[in-house]
């Protein structure tokens, strides 16, 4: 008897660099620079250190771009 794996209804909450840069639309490398300018909050994880963002939080930040020309706006570049 084999068991099928569900699929969560909701995305995860934390999502990694590659994946919060991916729902931006930005490099990976601009993620970890607005993180460093505390633009962007980031939660360590592991022996690593790898950071994870709060979806919501990504969110709200993409909502403060809403009427300007993209995300470079919002951090003034």
């Amino acid at each position: 008897m084999t068991t099928k794996q569900t699929i969560p209804a909701t995305p995860p909450a934390l999502l990694s660099t590659a994946q919060a840069a991916q729902l931006l639309g930005v490099h990976p490398n601009t993620i970890r620079n607005w993180e460093d300018q505390n633009l962007l909050q980031a939660f360590r994880i592991g022996p690593r250190r790898d950071r994870r963002f709060r979806r919501e939080d990504l969110e709200r930040f993409l909502g403060m771009q809403d009427g300007n020309a993209g995300p470079a706006a919002a951090v003034g570049q």
